[in-house]
């Protein structure tokens, strides 16, 4: 999972942009990890982060630890956000998901390509 080239500076742009996507404050973040707002701040800026504390900041923002990684890089926010719900969601519901998602890239597909 871990990538020698990712940074602390990587891991922390990577907290803040999906902590923002998401609506969630560095206070939010401080609460979970039981530190001041101030070292959320730090961490965003490349201070090193634990691996426990990594997992549980990845737990509140609804993404695997391999996200701050890299992994998944091609999935924007909005797919990922896709996939978490769609694994979250009862098992009995996801032929439904899956249909509407094709309705909806069915209806604005061009049919030229």
């Amino acid at each position: 999972m871990s990538n020698p080239s990712v940074t602390s500076a990587d891991i922390g742009r990577r907290i803040k942009e999906r902590r923002e996507y998401l609506g969630v404050t560095q206070s939010d973040i401080a609460q979970v990890l039981d530190v001041s707002r101030v070292n959320v701040s730090k961490i965003e800026s490349g201070q090193p982060i634990s691996a426990e504390s990594l997992g549980s900041v990845a737990k509140l923002l609804r993404v695997s630890v391999g996200y701050f990684y890299g992994e998944g890089e091609d999935t924007d926010a909005g797919e990922a956000e896709i996939i978490q719900q769609y694994r979250a969601m009862p098992k009995s519901l996801r032929p439904i998901a899956v249909a509407v998602v094709k309705a909806v890239h069915d209806a604005g597909a061009d049919p030229a390509k």
